[in-house]
């Protein structure tokens, strides 16, 4: 588990294969740069609320991602590439259990993210909260 409060960014591969996160708390977070936290492979929970920006395979091969908090956030981030969630539950791969990936966003901003370029993709995905 990781929790950083004060945080703004998350380097290109900067968690990368860090096999052990399980959850992730990073309110101030504005960006995550490309593989920021590639092949997290027990990774199950994000939390943000002022992302500006996901970049290319900022979570690919996160196999276990079933829950990104997205619900207070203010702005829908610029999502780089679908390719950012590549072999995650959010991007169409199925855990163990077969559970799929599940985004909560504001209601207010939902019909937003889910026409939003590349938020597109997960539009199935998305949870109005």
């Amino acid at each position: 588990s990781v929790s950083l409060k004060k945080a703004s960014m998350i380097g290109s591969s900067m968690f990368y294969n860090c096999y052990d996160l399980t959850d992730v708390y990073m309110p101030s977070v504005a960006s995550i740069y490309a593989y920021g936290f590639y092949n997290c492979s027990i990774l199950s929970q994000l939390t943000f609320s002022k992302l500006t920006e996901i970049r290319n395979y900022a979570f690919q091969r996160c196999f276990h991602l079933i829950n990104l908090n997205l619900s207070q956030q203010s702005t829908v981030p610029t999502l780089s590439n679908s390719n950012a969630f590549a072999s995650t539950p959010i991007g169409g791969y199925t855990t163990s259990a077969g559970q799929y990936g599940s985004i909560y966003v504001p209601s207010s901003l939902y019909a937003a993210f889910s026409t939003s370029t590349n938020w597109a993709y997960f539009a199935a995905r998305m949870v109005s909260v």
